[in-house]
């Protein structure tokens, strides 16, 4: 397998659904308790709504609903609000466990034959002694047309891209 040395550094490991997946600290502006959303009407069904922080409206996604997955109930549930360009977005997640240093030698790109739910999404995957966890690619999870779907229902300029 190719081994991807742009994606090493410090994780932040979450799980969903009995699977470990991290995102790239550098890409994360905070994470928060769980967020009670305003409802925009004409939104994707995977995103919740979104959060005033700071004075920003941000979208938040379901990432549960994203990959076709059951709600949890007695998940903890985290959002963790990602930088995507010169947009912010809120993520719901079940829980982050940890920040992680993962070396280069354990992350590797995903053989060609991986499939799933989440594949679409994913950057690589990481090996440690533990675990197997699936590092996801940021700008995947919310594609440009369904940013331009989200600024249209909040009223933006959907010219306006990130």
């Amino acid at each position: 397998m190719m081994r991807t040395k742009e994606v090493t550094g410090q994780f932040a490991v979450f799980r969903m659904a009995d699977k470990a997946f991290a995102l790239g600290v550098g890409r994360i502006v905070e994470i928060l308790q769980d967020q009670e959303c305003m409802l925009i009407p004409n939104m994707p069904d995977f995103l919740r709504g979104v959060i005033e922080l700071r004075g920003r409206v941000i979208p938040v996604m379901d990432l549960r609903t994203r990959f076709g997955l059951k709600p949890n109930p007695a998940a903890k549930n985290r959002v963790i609000i990602l930088k995507k360009g010169r947009e912010r977005l809120g993520i719901r997640v079940d829980d982050v466990e940890e920040i992680l240093q993962l070396e280069n030698s354990c992350i590797s790109q995903p053989p060609s034959i991986f499939g799933g739910i989440e594949s679409e999404y994913m950057e690589s995957i990481a090996k440690t002694d533990r675990r197997m966890i699936v590092i996801l690619n940021v700008d995947r999870l919310l594609s440009a047309g369904e940013m331009r779907q989200v600024k249209e229902a909040l009223g933006h300029d959907a010219s306006d891209r990130a």
